[in-house]
Formats: C-alpha cells, sequence, structure tokens
C-alpha cells in the first residue's frame, strides 16, 4: 500500500529505520518472487523501487561503481532521499488524476530519453 511505501521512507528520513532496512523490505516486490505479478497500483511499484535503491553506495576510488549497502558512501544525500519522496508524492498524485495518461506520459518521456541516449552515443 501506499501509506506503507511512505510511511518508509518517512522512517529513512527521520532516522528512525535505516536505508538497509527499507531495501530488504522492498527486495521481494523488486527482485523476489512478487516482482513477477502486475501491481494493482503502479504508484506502489514505483515507490517501492525509490526505496530499493536508497542503500546504494559508491566508493571514492570508483564512484561509477556502485552497489547495495556494504562500504562506501551514499550515492544519495539525506536531503536528496527526501526530496525523492516529494517527487514521489507528485507522481502519485498525478497518477491518481488519469492513470491512462500518467502511463502513456511516462512512456513518452522514457522514449525521448532514450533517443536522447542514442544521439549521445553517435556523437
Amino acid at each position: 500500500m501506499r501509506s506503507s511505501v511512505e510511511a518508509a521512507w518517512r522512517e529513512v528520513i527521520a532516522g528512525e529505520r535505516t536505508r538497509e532496512s527499507v531495501h530488504d523490505w522492498s527486495v521481494p516486490w523488486v527482485e523476489g518472487e512478487a516482482a513477477h505479478v502486475r501491481p494493482n497500483d503502479l504508484a506502489v511499484a514505483n515507490g517501492l523501487q525509490y526505496l530499493h535503491g536508497l542503500d546504494m553506495k559508491a566508493k571514492p576510488e570508483t564512484p561509477n561503481l556502485v552497489h547495495h549497502g556494504g562500504s562506501g558512501v551514499y550515492v544519495l544525500s539525506a536531503d536528496e532521499v527526501a526530496a525523492r519522496l516529494e517527487e514521489w508524492l507528485g507522481l502519485c498524485r498525478e497518477y491518481d488524476e488519469d492513470p491512462e495518461r500518467f502511463v502513456q506520459r511516462r512512456k513518452e518521456l522514457a522514449r525521448q530519453r532514450i533517443a536522447e541516449e542514442r544521439g549521445r552515443r553517435r556523437s
């Protein structure tokens, strides 16, 4: 449920829960058996993806090589974690207004980014 995703996120922001515990909580839905089931609410699936990555770290000597947990520095600062929650809440509102239009816009945005990436590779 969205309320569970939001509560977990807010607990991380408040320091009441570790990023690693929230990652572990999200694993069944992101990479486990439940990942193969289409969710009833795409906003929840999107939120779980965010939570799954909150524990991403990098080492100063290899900043482009990120990994879940372990040693290193978090990829996202505490402020960025909070900003991502606000971004997700905005996406939830947008999705609720018109789910079909939301999905169409997201697909178009993905197509645009793929085209931009292809253009950069050719340059």
